[in-house]
């Protein structure tokens, strides 16, 4: 029985060194796709703000980080913007699309480019959804 639980004892420090010996995630949040590589990679700050046409702020409005080709989008992140239209991602040098949505209005497709130094902050101009109405008539009725 003794040896039993030392042999326990032993796989769970084991398995406890073998987990804290992984390498951490990077900042942006998903796994580094060669996880050998010796160079960190470096992530970059974007920011920015989602307003009206009228420039008032947009609060929760959905931003969605993503990149590829279109046959194959992939999502980088997404985010929701604070109460004063402000969002913020982080994440390494590439060009990217931001799209950026809110129910109500157009939704919006702008390019990021992230260079070395960094992306400039950039504002995202949305307009009103065109809606249609439809009124019922006695002579449109079925």
């Amino acid at each position: 029985m003794r040896a039993c639980l030392t042999l326990i004892a032993l796989a769970m420090m084991a398995a406890t060194t073998v987990a804290s010996a992984q390498e951490p995630l990077p900042e942006f949040g998903f796994p580094v796709a060669n996880p050998k590589q010796e160079k960190a990679v470096e992530v970059r700050r974007i920011r920015g703000i989602v307003v009206d046409e009228n420039g008032a702020v947009i609060p929760k409005a959905k931003v969605v980080l993503r990149k590829g080709k279109p046959e194959r989008i992939v999502a980088m992140a997404h985010h929701q913007t604070d109460s004063v239209g402000r969002f913020q991602f982080n994440a390494p040098k590439g060009r990217y699309e931001a799209v950026v949505d809110k129910m109500g209005l157009k939704q919006q497709f702008v390019p990021v480019a992230i260079s070395s130094k960094g992306a400039p902050g950039f504002k995202v101009v949305m307009t009103v959804q065109g809606m249609v109405d439809y009124i019922r008539t006695p002579e449109s009725s079925p």
